[in-house]
């Protein structure tokens, strides 16, 4: 397994407007890492801040350390939620952006749709994920990380301009 390459910084990302409807507060950092938490605790999440603030997740143990945001609200059958997000990593064995919704099933298991997108290290790219809830729920965490060659492999990145809309 290569090790991790540790993140430079970025460029500074792009200022963008966030809907007015998204069911996420705080995606563009302006308020710090308030809302925002670490799957398991691992690694260290922080603000990077500047004209344009963004978020830098260090120090991962494998591809399931991800940012995550928890949501609660009525979420029902059939509702559709996109999630947009802006992510940056400077590691060239980064190789794709993950963007997982879960939530609990009537049985109480977990469930996760998760979708990836390629993305190009060292640069910006805009990632996004459309997931149609099988069943009504009452809460949704969405989950934000980038996959490497392989399950362990956890190279830092980088997160701005998070949103989320949803449609009943």
């Amino acid at each position: 397994t290569p090790e991790p390459t540790p993140t430079p910084a970025p460029p500074e990302p792009e200022a963008k407007e966030l809907p007015a409807e998204s069911i996420i507060t705080n995606g563009d950092f302006s308020d710090g890492t308030t809302g925002w938490s670490r799957e398991a605790g691992a690694g260290s999440m922080s603000v990077v801040e500047g004209d344009n603030n963004y978020l830098s997740y260090t120090g991962r143990w494998n591809q399931w350390s991800t940012v995550n945001r928890v949501i609660t609200g009525e979420f029902v059958e059939t509702g559709k939620i996109t999630v947009t997000a802006d992510i940056y990593s400077a590691d060239p064995s980064v190789q794709r952006a993950q963007i997982d919704v879960q939530y609990t099933d009537e049985n109480g298991t977990v469930q996760t749709m998760e979708q990836s997108t390629a993305i190009t290290s060292g640069q910006w790219c805009t990632v996004t994920g459309m997931f149609t809830l099988p069943i009504d729920v009452s809460e949704v965490t969405i989950r934000i990380g980038t996959r490497g060659p392989a399950w362990d492999y956890a190279g830092d990145y980088c997160l701005d301009n998070v949103y989320a809309v949803y449609v009943p």
